[in-house]
Parts: C-alpha cells; structure tokens; sequence
C-alpha cells in the first residue's frame, strides 16, 4: 500500500456476533444480522436485487442501530418479530438465535483519489 503512495490509517479489533433461525431463514434470503461490538447492524439486498454473474450478491443495504434493524427486519421476512422490548429477546421469541461469533483485527489504508483500503485477518484464519 505504500509502495502505491498510501498511507496506514490505524489499527482496531472488534468481535462479531451473527444471528438467524435454526432453518436459516434469514441467510437463505441473503439477510445478515450481526451485532458488533454489542451493536446491532443488519445488511440485506436492496429492492430489484443486484445479482453478479457467478449468483453472488454485489451491493447491500445496511441498517443500523437496533430500532431500524428491527423494521428492516419485518421488511425483510420476518414478520413473527414482536412489536417493542429489546431487540435480543424480540429475535428469540421469532426463533431467531446467535449461531456464530468472530473476532477481527483490522488495518485500515488510504490511497490516492480517495481510496480506503481495510485489511482485515478473522479469529478463524481467514483474511481479506
């Protein structure tokens, strides 16, 4: 990065929780629910779709903060989600539960023109 004139930008760690039913229903509609670092975000495929060529996603809208998660989420499918109360319990009582949790560290780039590159490595090997 800084052979092509960038420049380092910091260093941080955070820890991601995600969230679906047992059935996936949420992932087999291409919804992810994660809390980061105890914050509640929500990405799901914008309205038309977006599809690549391969069949993979490449653009999403992202939600966050637990009241907005939770009427995205009804938007979504979700319609069993209760109305109300902290967001935790309302996914329990939809069937919804954590089913995966990761840590991340991260370091963040600038490039010339305004590019920002992340270079994250997961707590399970993988890195990006």
């Amino acid at each position: 990065v800084e052979a092509a004139g960038g420049e380092a930008r910091g260093r941080g760690s955070f820890v991601d929780v995600y969230w679906d039913s047992p059935d996936c229903l949420l992932a087999r509609r291409d919804v992810w629910l994660r809390t980061r670092d105890g914050r509640w975000e929500l990405k799901h495929p914008p309205p038309g779709g977006d599809l690549r060529s391969g069949g993979e996603r490449g653009v999403f809208v992202e939600v966050a903060g637990a009241p907005a998660v939770a009427q995205a989420l009804r938007s979504c499918g979700l319609g069993g989600l209760p109305q109300g109360g902290p967001l935790p319990e309302a996914l329990r009582a939809a069937g919804v539960e954590p089913f995966g949790e990761f840590g991340t560290e991260r370091a963040s780039f600038s490039l010339p023109g305004g590019i920002a590159v992340d270079a994250d490595v997961a707590s399970f090997g993988h890195s990006v």
